[in-house]
Parts: structure tokens; C-alpha cells; sequence
């Protein structure tokens, strides 16, 4: 009898402990008016409500009875690179399992286009023989079309960004402070039903948001790597041309590997400093989930 007590007392504190452990899911807002998705937070109470460290993102997540609205601000100078080059990538689960269920890659990278290859360095390292505001220029003119996983069939797998008959919409923009702005309105039809009930506001849904680092470099014959990793322009500080650092921002061609995988975590390659490896940030996949409960009316 004592030793059943004993169990019974143990595998309460097991369930405490794992309860416990489970970060609070983020509370959507009710969005009483429908956002205008132009790559502008001027819609947005800033600070937006929520923070992630890894990603060093700031975002904002409402939802109405038809639509799920998304706001991130991106003020690192190196992940708004690597937006550029890659994209960013936004994934739901709406049964809160973490997989990467219904998800959003914006802008799809031109893999053919090497525009954004900045030419040559001028001898002094913080010059640039090209101008920011032409890569930003050029960039908001090629990001127009997104690439769709796991939305409702019949739903094509690339769409334009933004108008198209489903109302799926994302923006990037930066704002006069050069922080990058993603916004993005999705509606609960294209991928979970049509409008959502007070039942709705009592689940939990999975988010996540990946930005994908530059590629690693290859290894030489002779062991050595690429100090640029691959990317013209780019030194090991990884920062955007013209925008801090000392490197160029690369090409945003050659993704590889496709929406699913090139999500799927950090691909980081190191120099070695004595016995240890220092990881160079350029190339670190940087990701988050986070659990969110709707808003009800």
C-alpha cells in the first residue's frame, strides 16, 4: 500500500515537472480590422508583442474570424541578408505538433539571377563600389512570388505574392530606420477551414519562423574552405554591403535543397582557433516554434 502511495505520489510530480516545462502558448489579438499587407508596420503597435532570440526577431500575431495576420520586424543587419538571398520561411501546425505541416516561403530566390552579386571591393573595406539602395531597389522588384507546402488541394504551389484569388498575401519592405518589415495575411480556409469558431480560440496552434543561413563554403582539396563561403563579395563577417560589417551581400541564387529542406536547421561551418571551432553566424540557420492560441470575437 505504502509503496503504490509512493508511486502514485511520483508519477504526479513526473506530470507536474512536464507541465511545468511547457512554455505558455503566445495569445493571438482579435483583429478588428483587416491588415493591408504593404511591407509597413504603420498598422502595427510597435514594439510588436513578442521576441525571439535566436532568430532576433520582433513579431506580432492577430487573427479575425477569416484570416491570420502576421507582423515581424527584422533588425539585424546579417538576417536581413540572408531574407534577401534566401527568403523566409513561416510554417503552422494547426495540431500543435511541430511539424511542418502548412508553410510559406517568400520570396522564392531566383536561382538564375546573380543581380545581387555585388562587384568589385575597393581597397578600402568599408566602401562599396555599390549602392544599398540599388540592392534593395532591385530586390523589391524580383520579390513577387511566394512558394506554398501544405495548403488546401487545388491551391497552386507558387503564387504571386501579392493578389491572388486564394488572399494570400506577404510584403517585405524596409522602413526609414532600414529595418525589414514581413507582413503577411493568410486566410483559414486555404489551409484549416473556413471561418473559425469560439471552439477554435481554446487550441493551440504550432508557428515557426526559419531563416536559412548562406551556404557553407566547400573544402578544398587540400582541406582549406572559402573564407566567403561561396558568396562574392561576402567576408567572414557575414554583414549586408553597405549596412555594417565588412562583407557584401551575396547572390540570392542557389538556395539547394528545396522548401522542406532547407529549413531544417542550422548549417554552420566553422573556423578552427586553436582546439576550438568558431562557428561563423553567416552560415547558421537560425529557427523557432512557439505555440499560439487564437483570438475569438
Amino acid at each position: 500500500m505504502y509503496k503504490t502511495l509512493l508511486n502514485f505520489i511520483f508519477f504526479v510530480i513526473i506530470l507536474l515537472i512536464s507541465s511545468c516545462s511547457q512554455a505558455p502558448a503566445l495569445k493571438s489579438s482579435y483583429q478588428k480590422t483587416p491588415v493591408t499587407v504593404d511591407g509597413t508596420a504603420s498598422e502595427w503597435r510597435i514594439p510588436l508583442r513578442f521576441y525571439d532570440p535566436d532568430t532576433k526577431l520582433n513579431y506580432s500575431l492577430t487573427n479575425d474570424d477569416d484570416k491570420i495576420y502576421l507582423c515581424a520586424r527584422i533588425v539585424d543587419e546579417l538576417s536581413q541578408a540572408k531574407v534577401v538571398r534566401n527568403g523566409i520561411y513561416v510554417w503552422f501546425d494547426t495540431l500543435a505538433k511541430k511539424n511542418k505541416a502548412v508553410g510559406i516561403l517568400f520570396p522564392v530566390p531566383d536561382k538564375s539571377s546573380d543581380e545581387f552579386q555585388p562587384s568589385n571591393r575597393s581597397g578600402d573595406g568599408n566602401k562599396r563600389s555599390y549602392s544599398l539602395e540599388a540592392i534593395k531597389k532591385k530586390f523589391l522588384q524580383q520579390a513577387n512570388q511566394m512558394q506554398l507546402t501544405g495548403f488546401k488541394s487545388g491551391i497552386p504551389d507558387f503564387l504571386a505574392a501579392s493578389e491572388n484569388e486564394y488572399g494570400i498575401k506577404v510584403s517585405i519592405n524596409w522602413d526609414v530606420n532600414n529595418i525589414m518589415i514581413y507582413e503577411a495575411a493568410i486566410p483559414f480556409k486555404t489551409f484549416y477551414k473556413d471561418k473559425l469558431t469560439a471552439k477554435d480560440s481554446l487550441k493551440n496552434f504550432d508557428f515557426s519562423i526559419t531563416i536559412q543561413g548562406f551556404p557553407a563554403p566547400e573544402k578544398a582539396d587540400d582541406g582549406s574552405s572559402n573564407a566567403s563561403g561561396g558568396v562574392p563579395g561576402a567576408g567572414a563577417g557575414g554583414g549586408m554591403g553597405g549596412m555594417g560589417g565588412n562583407s557584401g551581400m551575396g547572390g540570392r541564387g542557389g538556395m539547394g535543397g528545396g522548401m522542406n529542406g532547407a529549413a531544417g536547421g542550422g548549417n554552420a561551418r566553422g573556423m578552427r582557433t586553436g582546439n576550438a571551432v568558431e562557428v561563423n553566424p553567416m552560415y547558421v540557420t537560425n529557427s523557432f516554434w512557439a505555440k499560439i492560441r487564437l483570438a475569438a470575437k
